[in-house]
């Protein structure tokens, strides 16, 4: 009876610290790094994703300093440098497939290695250059 008891207050005691662990948590919010950004806006305008293609992506992952994504037609990499709200993308490697969409897809590099700052407002996503230019970016819950 005794050996009852001490296994059912053990239980209790594992269990409240268990639900006092989980309550302590913050609510999920959106993390800038190993968040899948799909692009929603370049050069002011809106992007739509065209028919049933793959859509243009970016993800930063932290501990590898490290930047990849798809452009529309290619997968791309590159390291990066982040600091509170400034972030630099370095020299980008990128699959060189022939793709129908070219200007689209250079004019997207061009911009990532012009990115100086980025901010993170209503879950999404804005990476800015020095002449104001914006690529916003929603995240794709998977």
């Amino acid at each position: 009876m005794l050996k009852s008891k001490i296994v059912f207050s053990l239980f209790l005691l594992v269990l409240g610290l268990t639900i006092l662990n989980c309550s302590s948590k913050k609510a999920p919010g959106i993390d800038f790094f190993h968040t899948h950004w799909s692009l929603q806006e370049m050069d002011g305008k809106s992007y739509v994703q065209p028919g049933e293609a793959k859509s243009v992506f970016i993800q930063f992952f932290e501990q590898d300093k490290l930047a990849k994504g798809f452009a529309g037609c290619n997968s791309f990499f590159g390291n990066f440098k982040w600091e509170k709200n400034k972030l630099k993308i370095g020299a980008l490697g990128s699959t060189r497939m022939m793709c129908p969409e070219a200007d689209f897809e250079n004019r997207f590099f061009v911009l990532l290695g012009e990115i100086e700052a980025y901010e993170i407002v209503d879950k999404q996503l804005s990476l800015k250059t020095k002449s104001g230019t914006v690529l916003r970016f929603y995240p794709v819950i998977e």
